[in-house]
């Protein structure tokens, strides 16, 4: 009974995969550069080494980039893994001396030719605004065809040897077994990129289908908790809110009232998903008021996902280390879909037998 339903999964893996393998590997290839670009500027401590800031230093130094960057959307303070202040602007970054605040590196997230073009590769395929509803779909494609290699896998689960996950040679039957491994140690994050990819892609899809607001406010306080115009005491009254959190910076939310400048100070909680820092207490610079706070674990599990989907993707405010499993699982990704495309051209276009050959076999 089981055998026609495992052999048209199989049939139809291997005729889809195949076209698609290639849309595949360019996003594969281009996404390992942009991983190791990624984890090379993130692995560069600048010289510096962590000293952990008093209230006073942070808030002195706090004060002095907001006047040197009023323009600028994130302000991140010195944090084990990243020892200096870093000031942030639509993709222009700017890192100072956690001691003298003094520029110790400048870059863009497209600053280099190179990179722009990996980018432009990987998100668009080179064509522009349609390109990403091809990539997008290429990724939602590459799930599907997943999950039904995973059907047509499953009766022959016990034959699985991880020791040919590397193919000894180029013979079809080592590549097969490779890609058959491959396969399904690769599958969780061919999951992971192509549906949070997709999401980025179609981001008002996925704020509806998950429930979360456009403008979502903080949980506002009755009345709000008033201090002096200094940074070093708005420190200190904000660390009381998350007494076991790590402050990791302060933002300015995009759609502030009118006549209003409100700054979010951002904490990473030990119960947060990752170290994203979402969870945050909001000030009203205008009178220096504490007007309300955001607890990310008290957020809805929709808005909790959604704040998720770009860190999972391309590891933004991840730990290096997840940084490090993203340029390993774009490089197996890589080898899975070489060695798909290898052994299907040599079952489907290997030579035929020359005719003399079949003569003779047939005369003997």
């Amino acid at each position: 009974m089981w055998r026609r339903p495992i052999k048209i999964a199989a049939f139809t893996h291997r005729w889809l995969g195949y076209p698609l393998a290639v849309l595949f590997l360019i996003i594969a290839v281009s996404g390992e550069y942009i991983a190791i670009d990624n984890l090379l500027s993130r692995i560069d401590r600048h010289g510096q080494s962590y000293d952990a800031p008093t209230d006073e230093r942070m808030g002195e130094a706090l004060a002095r980039l907001l006047n040197r960057y009023p323009n600028a959307s994130g302000y991140d303070v010195p944090v084990p893994d990243r020892p200096f202040y870093r000031v942030t602007n639509r993709g222009h970054e700017v890192v100072l001396s956690a001691v003298t605040l003094d520029v110790i590196g400048e870059t863009t997230a497209s600053d280099t030719a190179i990179r722009r073009w990996f980018l432009s590769l990987h998100r668009t395929y080179l064509k522009g605004g349609d390109g990403r509803h091809i990539v997008a779909w290429v990724a939602l494609t590459a799930v599907v065809i997943g999950l039904i290699g995973l059907a047509a896998w499953y009766p022959y689960r016990h034959a699985t040897r991880w020791r040919t996950m590397l193919p000894g040679s180029l013979s079809r039957p080592k590549l097969f077994r490779s890609h058959f491994t491959l396969g399904l140690i690769g599958l969780p994050m061919v999951l992971l990129f192509g549906l949070t990819g997709a999401a980025m892609t179609y981001r008002p899809l996925t704020r509806d289908l998950l429930a979360v607001e456009r403008t979502p406010t903080p949980d506002r306080f009755a009345h709000p908790h008033y201090v002096p115009r200094d940074w070093a005491a708005r420190i200190a009254l904000a660390k009381t809110y998350f007494p076991n959190g790590q402050l990791v910076g302060l933002s300015k939310p995009r759609n502030a009232p009118p006549g209003q400048t409100l700054i979010e100070i951002r904490f990473s909680l030990k119960g947060d998903w990752g170290p994203i820092g979402g969870s945050a207490v909001t000030l009203r610079e205008n009178d220096s008021g504490f007007i309300g706070i955001r607890r990310f674990g008290d957020l809805p599990g929709g808005e909790k996902m959604y704040r998720l989907i770009r860190p999972l993707h391309d590891g933004t405010a991840m730990p290096v280390g997840y940084l490090w499993l993203l340029v390993i699982a774009n490089g197996l990704l890589i080898l899975m879909t070489v060695t798909a495309l290898f052994s299907f051209l040599q079952k489907s276009y290997r030579a035929p037998r020359p005719l003399f050959r079949k003569f003779i076999r047939l005369r003997a």
